[in-house]
């Protein structure tokens, strides 16, 4: 009976291993299939993002005054922003949490969501460095560099500048002003 228990026993546990060792390797695979999934689909819209000039397909143009605009970002999602055209090549941007933007850069951090007045900047921009500090001039006001925007040195965005100073924004009336995000095509915008 004991050498017929063993034997039994001897044939169940290389299954049962078998069985824990597959579970496991499939859990290791879909765990990675996802992560690779979630990385294309981050750099794919990075990607898109770069190729439209930094509007997503949800952009739209409006016909108010940038101060409406501004208040009215927090009915649009967190992931919300309006553009305002200051000069060519120069916008102003802004955002009700700029870390839900996910703005294409190759190098920096990005915006950050203090009060700091930044720009993220094109590689062919002309910016310069003080005090340990990158920065560029537009309009004769200085903003600190927070990144380089394209996905590479040579992105389309090479000479872009994108400026984050809501007081500008605020008072710069533009003829070109654009919301953008998730909810932007949302019926009863002003």
């Amino acid at each position: 009976m004991r050498r017929r228990m063993i034997r039994c026993f001897a044939l169940v546990c290389p299954i049962a291993i078998a069985r824990v060792l597959l579970t496991g390797i499939l859990l290791i695979l879909i765990s990675s299939l996802a992560l690779l999934l979630y990385s294309y689909g981050s750099i794919h819209r990075a990607f898109l993002l770069e190729g439209n000039n930094l509007y997503s397909s949800n952009a739209m143009y409006v016909d108010s005054p940038p101060e409406v605009i501004f208040d009215s970002l927090g009915n649009l999602g967190p992931d919300a922003r309006a553009f305002n055209q200051l000069e060519d090549g120069v916008r102003i941007v802004a955002s009700n949490d700029y870390s839900q933007i996910p703005f294409p850069i190759h190098q920096g951090s990005g915006f950050s969501n203090t009060g700091r007045k930044e720009a993220l900047v094109g590689s062919k921009v002309e910016t310069i460095y003080e005090d340990g500090e990158r920065y560029v001039t537009v309009s004769g006001q200085r903003y600190i560099v927070a990144g380089v925007l394209g996905m590479h040195p040579n992105s389309v965005l090479m000479h872009e500048t994108l400026i984050k100073d809501d007081e500008l924004f605020r008072t710069n009336e533009s003829c070109a002003l654009i919301i953008d995000g998730s909810r932007a095509g949302i019926s009863g915008f002003p």
